[in-house]
């Protein structure tokens, strides 16, 4: 299964080579844009056939919920265990679809050594000096959420990273805090005695 991080990849490869068809190409083969075209296709193929799998999947799961929605439960607790069992799978199913839509934890390029609320501490002094200009901080939060990964968690949501941004407690700010000192001094070791 390819990720949607893999199709964006896919396209910026068509992109490029979208790129690379000039004039000289074009005298030389008979028509170019056939195989590009068969190339974008099978690109669109396969995201087609990956929705395809999920809309299989759902259909399944509607008849299911149909049939056992007609019958009676033999006992509460007979009820309880469908019901968890459906929570479960639903939620496999929205992780596989997660997983799909950002990529796994391989994509993540962006891994750091501190945690979440440190890193959106150090990003909210970055906006509030002016460092970092933005508009509206949800594209940089839905970016740190598809591309960031922490020592303790591989994933992280984008619920949680805008929660988080505004609160940082007094540990996160000491640690920050240390971290700053620590890249201070490093700067002031760097510069060039004059």
């Amino acid at each position: 299964m390819r990720t949607t991080a893999a199709l964006a990849d896919g396209v910026e490869r068509l992109l490029s080579l979208l790129d690379s068809l000039n004039e000289a190409r074009w005298m030389r083969e008979v028509d170019p844009w056939l195989s590009f075209n068969a190339q974008v296709q099978a690109l669109l193929d396969d995201w087609d056939g990956q929705q395809q799998r999920c809309r299989q999947q759902l259909i399944a799961r509607a008849a299911l919920h149909g049939m056992v929605g007609q019958a009676e439960f033999p006992s509460a607790g007979a009820a309880g265990m469908y019901h968890e069992d459906q929570r479960q799978w639903y939620r496999h199913f929205l992780g596989e679809l997660q997983q799909y839509v950002i990529g796994g934890a391989e994509e993540r390029c962006l891994r750091v050594s501190v945690t979440v609320v440190e890193v959106l501490f150090l990003l909210r002094l970055f906006v509030d000096e002016g460092v970092i200009e933005v508009r509206q901080l949800k594209p940089v939060f839905k970016a740190l959420s598809r591309y960031m990964a922490t020592p303790h968690q591989e994933r992280l949501s984008y619920e949680s990273i805008r929660k988080k941004y505004s609160t940082a407690p007094g540990e996160a700010r000491v640690k920050v805090s240390r971290l700053l000192e620590r890249l201070l001094n490093r700067a002031k070791a760097d510069l060039p005695n004059n």
